[in-house]
């Protein structure tokens, strides 16, 4: 899916698959976009994953592009462990109850604010491990 610049996404209560390596999500521009896990079922508190059982399905990494944003909040995971996720120009990035798996993650000139876990904010933390 390719969402071309000034376009506005509302996906509340949603799960992004991505069934291969070649399926994807590429903002080019000017993006406004709000996108939450589901609340409950299956699939609750998974914004986005990727199949990852098969090895044979993925054997190399592919690319996950945001080229800029007005404003994006996301709340959910994130796994996508063969993707490298790249942000680039200024990205507005807010989010709650986040926590994402990625292969890399390339940051280029981006306003990230992150609300911590408990309720009405606290403190927000970042692991990052190879």
């Amino acid at each position: 899916m390719n969402i071309n610049s000034g376009s506005t996404v509302i996906a509340e209560g949603v799960t992004f698959y991505f069934p291969d390596r070649d399926s994807k999500i590429q903002a080019n521009g000017a993006l406004t976009m709000k996108a939450t896990a589901p609340t409950s079922g299956t699939y609750k508190g998974i914004l986005m994953f990727e199949k990852w059982s098969d090895a044979a399905s993925n054997p190399w990494t592919s690319q996950y592009v945001f080229n800029g944003s007005n404003s994006e909040y996301l709340e959910g995971v994130i796994y996508l462990p063969y993707r490298d996720v790249t942000y680039n120009s200024t990205t507005n990035v807010t989010g709650s109850k986040i926590s994402m798996v990625v292969n890399t993650l390339i940051v280029n000139s981006a306003n990230w604010k992150y609300e911590g876990l408990a309720s009405g904010g606290g403190q927000t933390s970042f692991y990052l491990s190879k």
